[in-house]
């Protein structure tokens, strides 16, 4: 089984939303948490019977 995602978003900034300023408002923003949850999940991975490529890129501004 071959699983492969590519998301591409605009670029821009992210703002503070909500009554209190609590919520970030931001495209992939939730891109974000679920990078870092399939890694953690992958890592579980005790015995593989596969390679498991986890490839994470970021754009520094």
């Amino acid at each position: 089984m071959l699983q492969q995602e590519l998301e591409i978003v605009p670029a821009g900034k992210s703002r503070d939303v909500g009554l209190d300023r609590s919520m970030v408002m931001a495209y992939g923003h939730d891109d974000r948490i679920c990078a870092y949850t399939s890694l953690a999940a992958m890592l579980e991975i005790e015995n593989p019977q596969k390679l498991y490529v986890h490839y994470l890129l970021t754009r520094k501004k």
